[in-house]
């Protein structure tokens, strides 16, 4: 669980993510980065919703979980 106050920043990938996914860089050091596919969810609506809440700073999908999810992992 995290919560806002632990949000650096984040960026909704919506142009070359299918499905899009939000990414977030937060302070915990066990889980410092996160991507979240959003399925169900309208990426305009994230992203308005999380930009009253923290930064958004463009950042692409970490090359660690291309590679687990290349491995079905």
């Amino acid at each position: 669980m995290h919560r806002y106050e632990e949000i650096i920043s984040f960026w909704v990938e919506d142009h070359d993510a299918n499905p899009p996914i939000l990414l977030v860089d937060t302070v915990k050091w066990l889980s410092p980065n996160l991507v979240i596919p959003l399925d169900g969810a309208d990426p305009k609506l994230v992203r308005a919703y999380l930009a009253e809440r923290a930064e958004e700073v463009p950042m692409k999908e970490p090359v660690w979980h291309k590679i687990l999810e290349f491995f079905g992992l």
